[in-house]
């Protein structure tokens, strides 16, 4: 692997591993935003710092917990997304991330797997994935045509997204053919960012699962991410206004699950223009640590 930014890789990326078992050098990223610290401090000395004149208010136990409890549910969600072709010839990797699911009655499930049981499966789930553009069709670079080119590529290709890779490092075609993770497969492309007068790299998928006790998790995981996610904007908004934190959670270099800390660059956010119902698309800035695969 020859990549640029290598020598950043042990100091900004936090595993799994790491993450679940709450280590310090993720716990240092969570702090940080939070408090003025001297890098030599020990995570004692953090913790107990009183917090700087800057900041509205350090970091609580209570509210750290519902932080990473949104951060745990948000990887149960991010999957690794596998592009492969027809004959499975080449595999291009991705990050992508379920927003929604709807579940579907009295009709046969559309994934590949649902052909070998006859249609017995009437009950499955649509699943709504969003990822980059790119990821699809990283070879073209002119923007007109690889916009103008999704159609045909989504045909030519079969998607898979890949949940439950959390440690160890494992080849694209050993995931790909592996019976540990569970899979949702590409059924449709959606939506993507139609405007060529802006260069955005947004789209979104639908994939399929017939797999009741998965759609169930998936299901109580959502519920419990949005839940979080209104706990923390409603923290942002009151107690933490003029704390900068942003968390990018992938998979870079088909490595197993990581977690990236970082801030938002000046400008942080540019309005790109109104979509529907008055909601603005924005194009965000930041100074996370991100390869191959992230996206």
């Amino acid at each position: 692997m020859n990549c640029k930014k290598e020598q950043m890789h042990d100091l900004d990326y936090i595993s799994y591993k790491d993450f679940l078992g709450k280590s310090d050098q993720y716990r240092s990223k969570i702090f940080e935003p939070f408090e003025t610290t001297d890098p030599t401090d020990s995570l004692v000395e953090l913790q107990n710092r009183f917090k700087p004149p800057d900041v509205t208010s350090a970091l609580t136990d209570s509210d750290f917990i519902t932080l990473h409890n949104f951060l745990l549910n948000m990887s149960k969600l991010t999957g690794l997304l596998l592009i492969m072709s027809g004959n499975e010839s080449e595999t291009y990797s991705g990050t992508g991330f379920i927003l929604k699911l709807r579940r579907q009655t009295n009709c046969p499930c559309p994934c590949p797997d649902q052909q070998s049981h006859n249609g017995d499966h009437q009950e499955h789930a649509i699943v709504t994935v969003s990822t980059a553009y790119h990821v699809f069709n990283k070879e073209n670079k002119n923007s007109k045509r690889r916009y103008e080119k999704i159609n045909e590529i989504w045909s030519k290709y079969k998607t898979e997204l890949k949940l439950g890779y959390r440690k160890g490092y494992k080849t694209l075609e050993q995931i790909q053919r592996s019976t540990k993770f569970q899979t949702l497969y590409g059924h449709k492309l959606i939506e993507m960012d139609k405007d060529l007068d802006y260069d955005c790299d947004w789209c979104a998928v639908e994939c399929v699962t017939h797999d009741t006790t998965l759609i169930q998790r998936l299901e109580k995981t959502l519920s419990r991410y949005q839940s979080g996610l209104k706990k923390l904007y409603h923290l942002s908004l009151t107690k933490y206004t003029d704390v900068d934190m942003v968390v990018i959670v992938g998979y870079p270099h088909n490595w197993s699950l990581r977690f990236s800390f970082g801030n938002t660059e000046c400008p942080n956010k540019e309005e790109l223009k109104v979509v529907r119902s008055n909601q603005l698309w924005c194009r965000y800035y930041y100074d996370n640590l991100t390869c191959k695969g992230s996206s």
